[in-house]
């Protein structure tokens, strides 16, 4: 199994994105959404 961990600015990731995962992983996984809309945990580098 495969643990996908996306910090995310919105409180979701995308129905496309999901699918995108879905569709060309080729294993079991589970997908980890954080949601980072108040920019506590990933910081994007300047």
């Amino acid at each position: 199994m495969v643990s996908l961990i996306i910090c995310s600015r919105t409180p979701r990731i995308s129905e496309e994105l999901e699918r995108d995962i879905a569709e060309t992983i080729g294993c079991e996984y589970e997908l980890v959404v954080i949601d980072n809309t108040k920019g506590n945990f990933c910081q994007m580098a300047k």
